[in-house]
């Protein structure tokens, strides 16, 4: 049976997220992701178009990976007036529940084209064993 992943949106919470901005707020926006399950490895693909690298942080618990970021509101002359707004800015936060062979020493994430791409290998599952009755 494959192992189900949870993904938890934890909506207007920052807990430990260093913001180097005192402009930084609580925003209700989420990216989209798509989550992989391989026997080898899992794969959150997380849909996160212009942000820096530097503005994206991941954590890893035992059972638990969580990915923060900002996404900064461009400059606009004063005098600019909103027709219409539809991209999301601040700060976000994902948690995803990863099962209990995640590897959290062997996580890789890339950032490329606006997707960032994060591989969470799993642990072989150990032999059985065969306990002897005397």
């Amino acid at each position: 049976m494959a192992t189900r992943i949870r993904t938890h949106l934890l909506l207007h919470t920052l807990h430990g997220l260093e913001t180097p901005h005192s402009s930084w707020s609580v925003s209700a926006w989420q990216p989209r992701v798509d989550v992989y399950e391989m026997a080898d490895a899992i794969v959150i693909l997380v849909e996160a178009p212009g942000l820096e690298t530097d503005n994206l942080k991941l954590h890893f618990e035992p059972g638990e990976l969580i990915v923060e970021g900002f996404r900064t509101r461009p400059q606009l002359p004063d005098a600019a007036r909103a027709a219409l707004v539809e991209i999301h800015y601040g700060v976000f936060k994902r948690q995803f529940v990863l099962p209990a062979n995640a590897d959290g020493e062997g996580i890789a994430a890339t950032y490329d084209a606006g997707i960032l791409q994060i591989t969470v290998p799993r642990r072989p599952a150990p032999a059985p064993i065969v306990i002897p009755i005397l």
